[in-house]
């Protein structure tokens, strides 16, 4: 087995995409399949840790075909990232890959990665990152994302295009807003 160092940790919360992006593209699937779509078929089990933690199995299947494509579990005591991840293709298992996430601060990181890449002759890869050093960033003030730092003087016109009114920046974040003529 070879250790890597330098991987991003971002991967640990993907399952092909970002699991938030693929659980939102299976509901669509899951909804298209009512319609009388043809689409993947989706296997969901829900089950619980001796712990009573809440723990979920998916399975994915392409239209016809018998085995999973994909499968994966999301467990309530990892804030529900993908602990475990299996891809087939043709049946054929190719990748395994198990995740331990740790939770500082009440917010779920990995901290050990195992990879397994597999082809036609048996195991092809077995790669395994430990993270060593967590740390969650460092707390942005309220003020970063505020209108204070969008550059604006005084007298600056700003226009909100989402709630479509318009505004002039009076200072101290202040916005006055600028009545539409009727």
């Amino acid at each position: 087995m070879r250790k890597t160092t330098g991987s991003d940790p971002r991967e640990s919360f993907n399952v092909g995409s970002p699991v938030w992006l693929l659980l939102s593209q299976l509901s669509q699937s899951l909804r298209q399949k009512r319609e009388g779509v043809e689409t993947y078929d989706v296997i969901l089990e829900e089950g619980k840790t001796a712990e009573n933690k809440l723990v979920y199995h998916i399975q994915m299947f392409m239209p016809g075909q018998s085995y999973p494509i994909l499968k994966f579990i999301l467990k309530e005591d990892a804030g529900f990232n993908p602990t475990y991840i299996e891809a087939r293709r043709n049946g054929l298992l190719i990748s395994r890959v198990t995740t331990d996430f740790v939770k500082i601060d009440g917010i779920f990181l990995p901290s050990k990665r195992q990879e397994m890449q597999y082809d036609e002759s048996g195991l092809r890869r077995d790669s395994q990152r430990t993270i060593n050093n967590t740390q969650i960033n460092a707390q942005l003030p309220d003020k970063t994302f505020s209108i204070d730092n969008c550059g604006l003087e005084d007298g600056d016109s700003f226009v909100d295009e989402i709630n479509n009114k318009s505004y002039i920046y009076k200072g101290e974040g202040k916005l006055v807003e600028i009545k539409k003529e009727e």
